[in-house]
């Protein structure tokens, strides 16, 4: 609430960034140059989604000092979903299409609050019940979050769980979700917070950690 953060979704390497401002290509180009290199310089610390931004940052007189780069990294263009393809996750489960979305990828394990997610469907079927939430994954308490989902009641229509996606099928769930959900734990070093911004999707965060804090 006290810290202004600017997401730059682009590639730092040319001057795409400059086609949005009405300024012709010269002097658009010249002018995103300028404030890219003002905003490095003003920030504290910049967060460095992938070895070439780091590269790019660095050319524009980052120091080494402010650079948070993260060791998983994520890629826009493997995570956006290009306009006009077709969605084999969507024709596979139609039933998640038309509907506000909330979408999670990960491993169920025991340090991760998945019973808190099943809760917040629960409490969303009373405040908002068009929106469905969606589990995709595997792992060790899958089963457990299974029945607590049928002990709650819950209806398929309200929260569903998918089989577990290869990385490079991630943006048809990205592509399908209103908000990306993040349920980190407490040495959580996992990208779901990442892919969801390198999709260009609102992300919320379930619990405490460095992703609630960013």
């Amino acid at each position: 609430q006290k810290t202004a953060y600017e997401i730059y979704q682009c590639d730092w390497s040319s001057d795409v960034c400059s086609s949005d401002l009405p300024l012709g290509p010269k002097l658009g180009a010249a002018w995103s140059r300028i404030l890219r290199k003002i905003s490095l310089k003003l920030a504290r610390r910049t967060i460095l989604a992938s070895p070439a931004i780091a590269k790019a940052a660095a050319e524009l007189g980052l120091a080494e000092g402010k650079q948070v780069q993260l060791p998983i990294g994520c890629d826009a263009a493997l995570l956006v979903f290009p306009p006009g393809d077709d969605n084999a996750l969507l024709r596979a489960n139609p039933e998640l299409d038309g509907r506000p979305l909330v979408v999670w990828a990960g491993s169920f394990t025991p340090a991760r609050n998945l019973n808190g997610v099943v809760a917040l469907a629960a409490a969303l079927q009373e405040t908002a019940p068009q929106v469905c939430m969606a589990l995709c994954g595997d792992g060790p308490t899958k089963p457990e979050v299974i029945r607590t989902i049928h002990a709650r009641g819950l209806p398929e229509s309200a929260l569903v769980t998918l089989d577990p996606l290869p990385r490079n099928r991630m943006r048809e769930l990205l592509a399908a979700a209103t908000v990306v959900l993040s349920v980190p734990t407490p040495d959580d070093t996992q990208s779901d917070f990442y892919d969801g911004l390198a999709a260009g999707k609102p992300v919320v965060t379930l619990g405490d950690g460095w992703q609630r804090e960013l």
